[in-house]
């Protein structure tokens, strides 16, 4: 991008910031020559050298501080850019270290899903010990292992030999080889086996969060269901169940959220360190001043502070809240089929007419949002601006240009900020109306069924 709006001297080419360094030099010559006098006054006095002469007859004048060309634009230039910031924190850069970087991603999906199989399956023994009968119903209603009763055992007798079965040497052999592929890359990873550590922990935190999600679907099913039919009984032992769920999910979803924060700051405090050596390195910020006309990235000082913590935080939430949405899709999609299978296909044509829009809508904003954030950028280095020249802007009294750059700056600012605006309430007329829409659909779908006495009553609940 071109550098931000800056005031120029016409004759000489010179910005106020540049034209400060040399005032600075002159200063100080006059200093030795005048005493005590003010460094305003010594620069008067330096100004009658016919060295600098020419200076007090040049006027000022404004660069154009943005070009219509500065526009966002989500292509494979920028894919490469997101890959080429995001991967160094996890994977050292190299030669086809980013197909290395995924397929070490992936890997660890492999070794999160098997250790969270057979800590389910460790759960589950826990639970037959102290409460066999109560859990042996809850599995034979749960739509996922209702398959245990074709196999002509007990649920306790198959939970109790379910370590012999196939599926749990195929996730053993899983378990070993992924981990045994971690311990291979262990020298590439060059020192980052922390953030590993931490992200395997965040996608072990959302598997269990989704499973506690299915869990507490199927209590409240089981409570409506009790409630429906006058069951005391079921009623309180499943209001139980529930109040013991949200004792053990509680510290588990803080300690899911304190996780992904602490993770997106550890991030953050490597970039920031690793831009802050490039930035003094080679006089990097020298050519990523402001005043710089060959630089394409406007406002340094933005970027650093402000946009590399919104980078960290908003890529680490997008991926864990897409893998979230993944999860729980699976999950629920086997539930409403289940439970009706006009309703699972009803809403999947109603999530994917919603994320279209969502998408399109979405794509506007992350424009705008994107302008909004430079203008914001260009409007406090104009204030920053003024005050480290407020010499030099004092002695020619440049206080109407400078007063004009800036009021223009903010009004480019207000204009994509109401733009903004607007489309933020867009925004807010389809979530509201995609949330209360959604509400409607389980019940045009389930409750004929329901009347027809081909499903529960709680299951209308449940299919929301």
């Amino acid at each position: 991008m071109p550098a931000p709006e800056r005031l120029l001297f016409d004759d000489l080419g010179i910005s106020y910031i540049r034209s400060s360094r040399s005032q600075h030099a002159n200063i100080h010559e006059g200093n030795n020559r005048v005493g005590k006098a003010s460094p305003l006054e010594n620069l008067r006095n330096r100004l009658q050298d016919p060295d600098v002469h020419d200076l007090t007859s040049a006027t000022m004048t404004a660069v154009p501080q943005s070009q219509p060309s500065l526009k966002f634009r989500f292509d494979r230039q920028l894919w490469q850019r997101l890959v080429e910031i995001a991967q160094p924190y996890f994977y050292p850069p190299g030669a086809r270290s980013s197909r290395q970087f995924l397929f070490l991603i992936l890997t660890q999906l492999v070794f999160v899903v098997s250790f969270t199989f057979f800590f389910v399956v460790a759960l589950s023994l826990i639970g037959f010990q102290f409460a066999p009968q109560f859990f042996a119903g809850l599995v034979n209603q749960i739509i996922y292992l209702k398959f245990l009763s074709s196999l002509g055992k007990s649920s306790l007798e198959i939970f109790q030999n379910l370590l012999t079965f196939l599926p749990a040497y195929i996730f053993l052999v899983l378990l070993i080889a992924s981990g045994g592929i971690f311990y291979a890359y262990r020298h590439k990873l060059q020192g980052r086996e922390k953030q590993w550590l931490i992200l395997g922990l965040l996608l072990f935190l959302a598997f269990i969060v989704s499973s506690l999600n299915v869990l507490i679907s199927y209590v409240f099913r089981f409570i409506d269901n009790a409630l429906n039919g006058r069951d005391p009984k079921v009623f309180w032992e499943f209001l139980w169940v529930y109040g013991i769920t949200l004792v053990v999910a509680i510290p588990i979803l803080i300690g899911y959220r304190y996780t992904r924060r602490k993770l997106a700051l550890f991030w953050r405090a490597w970039l920031t360190n690793t831009l802050l050596k490039d930035y003094f390195s080679n006089r990097s910020y020298y050519e990523l001043d402001s005043n710089a006309a060959n630089t394409d990235i406007d406002n340094p000082d933005q970027r650093i502070t402000e946009d590399v913590n919104s980078f960290t935080t908003t890529v680490l939430d997008l991926i864990l809240d897409i893998l979230n949405s993944v999860l729980d899709l699976i999950a629920f999609t086997g539930i409403l089929y289940s439970i009706s299978t006009e309703l699972t296909f009803g809403l999947v044509g109603y999530v994917s007419i919603g994320s279209i829009l969502a998408i399109w809508i979405g794509t506007k904003l992350i424009k705008i949002n994107f302008n909004q954030l430079r203008l914001e950028g260009d409007f406090r280095y104009g204030m920053v601006h003024v005050r480290d020249n407020a010499e030099s802007i004092a002695f020619y009294q440049g206080e109407t240009l400078e007063r004009n750059q800036v009021e223009g700056r903010l009004s480019r600012a207000i204009r994509n900020y109401d733009l903004l605006i607007i489309w933020f309430a867009l925004l807010d007329i389809f979530q509201y109306a995609y949330n209360y829409f959604a509400r409607l659909v389980p019940y045009l779908i389930v409750a004929p069924l329901y009347f027809a006495k081909k499903v529960e009553f709680g299951t209308i609940g449940q299919g929301k």
